[in-house]
């Protein structure tokens, strides 16, 4: 598993985030199914919550300050499309900088 310190060598906590963003990434499949696995990557900032279906045409995208409990996708709205973009393209690059797993390195 990769992830970033939350607190410093004295157990305090870390007054700047090492990232701006988490990423999460989850696989599904029912119990003895011979259907593929539901592939999906999500990355969350302060504001959006981009979630990307591996080959699927849908996703979901949530803005997280004005809808906390994520009631309205707006994955599809034509309004949001640079949104869509722009997350994907972090989320490419998130993956991209995890792939192979990093260098292990001291970020105390």
């Amino acid at each position: 598993m990769q992830g970033a310190p939350l607190f410093n060598r004295n157990r305090d906590l870390r007054p700047t985030p090492a990232r701006d963003f988490a990423l999460v990434e989850w696989r599904e499949k029912a119990f003895n199914s011979s259907d593929p696995f539901l592939v999906a990557r999500c990355l969350i900032t302060a504001q959006w919550k981009f979630v990307y279906y591996h080959q699927q045409e849908y996703g979901e995208l949530y803005n997280r300050e004005t809808d906390p409990h994520e009631e309205q996708n707006l994955w599809a709205d034509p309004g949001y499309q640079s949104v869509v973009n722009d997350m994907r393209e972090r989320l490419l690059h998130a993956l991209l900088e995890s792939e192979p797993c990093p260098r292990r390195r001291d970020i105390f």
